[in-house]
């Protein structure tokens, strides 16, 4: 999926996926030792992560129930136990060095869209 700030209609990422079920939503990152900026998992219903057992740091965005930003945590290093936003309800994982390469702001609404399929 594709992911664009609706509050200034930049597209930011080009592979994003939502962790939909339990086994995506427990292995997350865990297989992986490099993360691109470019790549997103969404973890719906959710206000917390960790990074226990992960091998490389990620950037954490924490989403409302309107998809709007809450919280950016850029670099969040592995081994980390607990990092949560008491009002959010979506988790963004994105690969480090997401957060530096946008201009996110607090109250920017995200939004995931299909990627076009070429004719």
């Amino acid at each position: 999926m594709l992911l664009r700030n609706v509050s200034t209609g930049m597209l930011l990422a080009q592979s994003v996926r939502r962790a939909r079920t339990p086994w995506r939503r427990i292995i997350g990152w865990l297989t992986r030792s490099a993360i691109g900026t470019g790549e997103g998992l969404l973890f719906e219903q959710c206000s917390a992560i960790h990074t226990i057992g992960m091998r490389t740091a990620i950037d954490v965005i924490f989403l409302d129930r309107h998809n709007c930003i809450k919280q950016v945590h850029a670099h969040v290093a592995p081994g980390r136990g607990h990092v949560g936003c008491s009002n959010a309800t979506k988790v963004l994982e994105m690969g480090p060095g997401f957060i530096d390469e946008h201009d996110l702001l607090i109250g920017d609404c995200l939004v995931l869209e299909p990627i076009p399929v070429k004719a």
